[in-house]
């Protein structure tokens, strides 16, 4: 006989326990460096968080027991409209430097416990499991699935801890110390002239130095400083055993710390990059196992220790960049240490350098740069074997100098660290041992890494193995070491796959090539028993034919003569040194008596060597990027003139659609307008200087993790799932107070907004709890670009490495990922983005969704990046503004582009004008650059007008500048800033008068990139789309903008009269009304307000107006004369 169902009510459904405690974005973070810190916590499920709970406690150094009453105790806080993941600023009795601090949460839900799930991990210190207890004897709560119940319960508490580092100036007693050495011998910067010269200087082991050694021997019976709350009355510390001890460390150069021999922490490079001019930070490590506890010597006496100190030149004495000077901030390297010590007895004691410490720079590491690197001789390390444990015989050693206090830099004051340091996080295996041409032995690991080779000797000096030449077929080795007692260890094997070119028909067993171009005896096929790899063949070049195209190029207009890399590069300033480019386009123009063209329909990467190999012949290699049998390979040609071919490989490769009138005006962009009061100052700056601007692009606006919230905004909705606007809080006082609101004043002025936007979600520790996020909803969507073992791709690029990317190469990845910036367009009112980025797939190993490999996908990735977001505008009722700097084949149907990052020189601009020109020859119409260059100081006067000027006559035209730290003086290149720094008030009435014309210039523009768009010639063309003259190869940079205005910039400093081609037909000159035969070349001077342009006669009733209100010109600042007469000449 059953039971009778009970008819008591049912008790009420706890709600789940708090997972992933952070504080300040970190889990259990050790040295806090603020008195608010934010706590912050996450709640598994699907409801969030209607009220919390929030208790925090000091745990008492000496027993680790929480000390009553609570330091903060927030009792029930209700949530109006609640987020899955909270941040609530700590808002209790002020923190205590130095102290350790537990806290725990508990939350109330609508709808109680939901069933726990694999991804609702707890993390560290957090009680959530069925056998924890809560500190207040209460069993925690074990989730599992809940039934509805009348009302949630509380959740069982989640626990969590963090310390304080020294939050207070006056806690930081120890002096600084400085090793006997060497001062770093500062060089000047090199610039990109001469960068890739030889230089004749000494060896890099005769300029840089080796790294210092510092040693002190510690007795921790005695305190050699008192410092802060609990520090010990007396000189004689406590014989209590030691329950608590912290490590303070700093440098200025970078620093490893060691306690008797063993290495203190996981950080690396610390204490990390800082403007040393202004602060300098500290870092903070828990030393007490090291001290007390068993990691500390066997048998050793407890109040005896050694504590070691490792310096190098880092960024304060070091070089800072490829082309940084040295000892930017100083010559000598210092440090800086401050041990807090606490005994269950509840004394606490203070100990920092002394005048025992000793110095050496005998060690094996003769020299350490980041730029340069490192070099390490070990036949000296016997000589120093044991320096940082106790013991070890010092007396040769140098020692060390205190430095006192009156000797510091105030601006040097030392902060806590803040954020996740450089850490050790993995170590991998070689992939495979390479050896070049040239005889040196190179390590894949098979991807980019920020990390150190280890590297153990097997053997005498002179030692070395030699690899056989590979046999036929797939094969594999590896190394086989006999120690000198004869014990053997082994490498594991290294994969090798053999190939060879072997010659072949067009179609044949290797594989199928349609090119009706291709000379039957150059056909090869790289072939190997997994299949074909590539396929080369070659062209015939006559004499006189020139090749253009190839996307952007920066070294030449006409390629002939040259070898091309075709594949999508980072590469970051000098793109005319290299093979590589941002967007590169495997289709060019063959110019010559009979005109034609040709296109590689290969994704792979392809090398073309123009009449460089054979100066009859160019020569074509593909690379298929993975073995395939039999594979068909596309290489179409068409014949006809340049607006003909160009039309065909349009025809099968895409065009794009017509954007607003608006992208034709001005554009304005500074990487430090970081906040909503510096964007809208530059704004309000140009409507006062009378210069109008149309577009702002924004970049420093996000968190720069997930890449899709406003800095410091608060979300209060689920972060798990796409954004809502509504969801969010933008702090009064923070740097984005009101994004809809900016966005809509701006619009008001009639100034449109550009985000920008990189294809990448941070996967790092100490993340924000959005990010984080949206960083697990990513990996659980799949949409991620992988391995090949199935792994998620990590960025192997110098910029935010290690971040995920996501797969936008399918349409469901691309909604996915542009899902969670819908908001940013529907809500905040955004007309574009920035597509910057889209050339951080590396490796021959990545898989795409698209069934696209290696270098194929990752060529092909920009094109699926622009489209996508080009999508959602779409979707939004917006016109598909995207502003990208990587491209391949395709990517003309997709938005407008920039020539990528370069510095403020005059071969740069020369070489963006080719980049213009050689894009545009393969389909682009919306293309413009950084005016004068993006990076660096602000241009010399002459450079920033000549370059404006010639912006003026481009598809698009925008300044934009590299972030500087905030460093003064500002970099800017605003108009009054240059005008500012380069001494040269005029500058801002000539960019004025130039910013006039081209306001009345675009109508124009809306027309010719119209007729561009239909299969005609291109909006910036080169003058080959309209003459053969052979003359005009000798004005690389001269251009048409549309069919009826000839432009040739100025780009030489400092030059009188310049030379300009007039074309077929007749032309006048708009500053000076002189007329201009076609064939003719018009000289003369032109002041830095006069750009050298011809305008059609045809048109000059509708476009000579445009220039009514131009100037003769002004003959100030530097280069350039007063306007002369003008002069006709036959070429």
């Amino acid at each position: 006989m059953s039971a009778p169902a009970s008819t008591a009510p049912r008790a009420a459904a706890p709600a789940p326990a708090p997972t992933r405690l952070t504080v300040d974005h970190q889990r259990e973070p050790l040295g806090v460096a603020v008195r608010e810190p934010v706590l912050a916590w996450q709640v598994p499920g699907t409801e969030p968080a209607t009220a919390y709970e929030v208790e925090v406690r000091r745990l008492d150094a000496a027993s680790g027991a929480p000390v009553e009453p609570a330091v903060w105790a927030t009792g029930r806080v209700d949530v109006n409209d609640p987020p899955m993941s909270p941040w609530v600023p700590y808002a209790g009795e002020p923190l205590v430097s130095d102290a350790d601090y537990t806290w725990r949460v508990r939350v109330w839900t609508a709808g109680g416990a939901p069933a726990v799930g694999p991804d609702d991990d707890a993390g560290p210190g957090e009680i959530t499991g069925p056998d924890a207890v809560a500190p207040d004897g209460a069993p925690a709560d074990s989730g599992g699935t809940a039934r509805p119940g009348p009302a949630a319960a509380p959740s069982q508490w989640a626990v969590s801890a963090f310390s304080t580092s020294l939050l207070d100036p006056a806690d930081v007693v120890s002096p600084w110390v400085e090793p006997a050495q060497t001062p770093v011998e500062p060089e000047p910067p090199a610039d990109f002239e001469t960068l890739f010269i030889p230089q004749d200087r000494a060896p890099a082991g005769e300029r840089l130095h080796p790294v210092k050694l510092v040693r002190q021997d510690l007795d921790l019976g005695h305190a050699d400083r008192e410092a802060g709350p609990g520090a010990s009355p007396a000189s004689s510390a406590s014989a209590a055993p030691i329950t608590r001890a912290r490590l303070y460390v700093s440098a200025q150069g970078v620093i490893d710390v060691f306690i008797d021999g063993v290495p203190v922490g996981d950080t690396v490079l610390a204490p990390g990059w800082t403007s040393y001019h202004t602060y300098t930070e500290l870092e903070v490590h828990d030393v007490t196992r090291l001290l007390a506890g068993p990691d500390g010597p066997v048998g050793a006496d407890e109040s005896r220790h050694t504590l070691g100190l490792r310096l190098g030149d880092g960024w304060f004495a070091g070089r800072m960049t490829v082309t940084g000077e040295s000892a930017q901030y100083g010559t000598l390297l210092r440090g800086w240490w401050q041990l807090s010590v606490t005994r269950a007895d509840g004394t606490r004691a203070v100990y920092g350098p002394d005048a025992s410490a000793r110095s050496s720079q005998a060690g094996p590491i003769r020299y350490s740069d980041i730029m340069i690197g490192e070099r390490r001789d070990d036949r000296l390390a016997a000589a120093v074997a044991g320096w940082e444990t106790p013991g070890f015989d010092d007396t040769a050693w140098d020692p060390v100098r205190i430095i006192p206090a009156a000797e510091l830099d105030p601006a040097t004051a030392l902060e806590p660290f803040r954020g996740e340091p450089v850490r050790r996080l993995m170590e991998l295996p070689v992939a495979r041992v390479l050896t070049t041409p040239a005889g040196e032995t190179v390590l894949d690991f098979g991807q980019v890494i920020a990390g150190r080779v280890r590297l153990a000797a097997v053997g005498p000096a002179g030692w070395t193995a030699t690899i056989p030449r590979a046999p036929e077929g797939p094969w594999r080795y590896r190394f086989l070491v006999t120690d000198p007692s004869g014990r053997e260890s082994r490498t594991g094997w290294f994969p090798v796959e053999s190939a060879r070119w072997t010659p072949g028909p067009a179609r044949g067993e290797a594989g199928r090539l349609r090119c009706r171009r291709a000379l039957g005896d150059s056909i090869a096929w790289l072939t190997s028993s997994a299949g074909t790899h590539g396929v080369r063949f070659a062209m015939r070049l006559e004499r006189g034919e020139h090749v253009v195209g190839l996307g952007e190029r920066y070294d030449a207009i006409d390629q002939r003569g040259h070898d091309v890399d075709l594949r999508v590069f980072e590469q970051y300033k000098g793109q005319w040194r290299t093979p590589f480019t941002y967007f590169p386009v495997p289709f060019a123009h063959v110019v010559g008596a009979a005109g034609w063209g040709f296109h590689v329909a290969a994704a792979g990467r392809t090398r073309l060597a123009i009449a460089s190999d054979d100066p009859d012949a160019l020569i074509v290699e593909i690379d298929l990027g993975r073995a395939e049998p039999c594979p068909e390979v596309e290489a179409p040609v068409w014949d006809g003139s340049p607006q003909e071919v160009l039309a065909a490989y349009t025809a099968r490769t895409g065009r794009g659609e017509e954007l607003p009138e608006w992208v034709f005006g001005l554009w304005a962009s500074g990487n430090e307008w970081n906040t909503r009061d510096r964007v809208m100052e530059q704004v309000e700056r140009h409507e006062r200087e009378g210069i109008p601007v149309s577009v702002v692009v924004i970049e420093a606006w996000s968190d720069e993790e997930g890449f899709c919230i406003f800095r410091d905004s608060r979300y209060r909705g689920d972060p798990s799932r796409p954004y809502s606007y509504e969801h969010f809080e933008f702090p009064a006082d923070g740097a984005w107070p009101d994004p809809a609101g900016m966005v809509a004043e701006l619009h008001d002025r009639g100034v449109r907004v550009i985000l920008w936007q990189v294809p990448l979600q941070k996967d790092e520790p100490g993340l924000g709890a959005p990010a984080a996020a949206q960083r697990d909803a990513l990996l659980e969507s799949g949409h991620v670009v992988r391995r090949a073992d199935g792994r998620p791709y990590a960025n192997r690029g110098w910029w935010f490495p290690g971040a995920l990317m996501p797969d936008l190469t399918t349409a469901q990845g691309a909604r996915w990922w542009t899902s969670w910036r819908r908001y940013l367009v529907a809500d905040v009112g955004v007309d574009g983005f920035k597509t910057d980025g889209g050339e951080h797939a590396w490796g021959r190993d990545l898989r795409f969704g698209d069934g696209s490999a290696g270098e194929a996908g990752a060529n092909l990735y920009p094109v699926a990046y622009a489209r996508a977001y080009g999508d959602l505008l779409r979707r939004e009722g917006r016109a598909p503004v995207t502003f990208s700097r990587s491209g391949f084949t395709g990517s003309q149907a997709h938005g407008a582009f920039w020539a990528g990052d370069e510095d403020s020189t005059w071969e740069a601009f020369r070489a963006a004008i080719r980049a213009g020109l050689t894009a545009s020859a393969c389909g682009v119409v919306y293309w413009g650059w950084d005016i004068a260059g993006f990076s660096g100081d602000v241009p010399e006067a002459e450079l920033y007008l000549r370059a404006w000027g010639a912006s003026v006559f481009m598809p698009l035209m925008q300044y934009h500048s590299e972030f500087n730290g905030h460093r003064a003086p500002c970099r800017d290149r605003t108009p009054w800033n240059v005008a500012e720094r380069r001494s040269c008030p005029r500058l801002v009435d000539l960019a004025r008068e130039l910013v006039a014309v081209r306001q009345g210039l675009r109508p124009y523009l809306v027309e010719q990139a119209a007729r561009a768009l239909r299969g005609g010639k291109p909006l910036m063309r080169a003058l080959f789309f309209e003459t053969s003259d052979p003359a005009i190869w000798d004005y690389e940079t001269e251009y048409l903008l549309g069919d009826d205005i000839v432009v040739n910039p100025v780009t030489e400093p400092g030059r009188g009269p310049w030379r300009t081609y007039a074309p077929a037909g007749n032309w006048i000159d708009p500053w000076t009304g002189e007329r201009v035969d076609g064939g003719a070349v018009h000289e003369r001077d032109y002041p830095l307000g006069e750009v050298p342009v011809l305008v059609r006669a045809e048109r000059w009733g509708d476009l000579g107006p445009v220039f009514a209100g131009g100037r003769s010109g002004d003959p100030d600042p530097g280069g350039g004369s007063p306007t002369g007469a003008p002069v006709t000449a036959r070429p």
